[in-house]
C-alpha cells in the first residue's frame, strides 16, 4: 500500500513542475521561424510589389486614363 502512495506523490510532483519557460522558448522559436520566412518572402517579392504599385499609381494620376 505504501508503494502506491509514494508513486502517487511522485506523479503529483511531476504534474506540478513549472514548464512555462520551456513553452515560452518553443513559442519564441516558432515565432522567429515564421518571422524569418515572412521577411524572406517580403524581400523576394518587394521589388515586384513596389513596381506594380508605382505603375498603378502613375495610371491613376494621369489626366486621361
Amino acid at each position: 500500500m505504501a508503494r502506491y502512495v509514494f508513486a502517487d506523490m511522485k506523479r503529483q510532483a511531476s504534474v506540478l513542475v513549472d514548464t512555462r519557460g520551456a513553452v515560452m522558448v518553443e513559442y519564441l522559436i516558432v515565432a522567429a521561424f515564421a518571422g524569418l520566412l515572412m521577411a524572406a518572402g517580403l524581400s523576394s517579392l518587394g521589388p515586384k510589389v513596389v513596381k506594380l504599385y508605382s505603375g498603378q499609381r502613375a495610371a491613376l494620376y494621369q489626366s486621361n486614363p
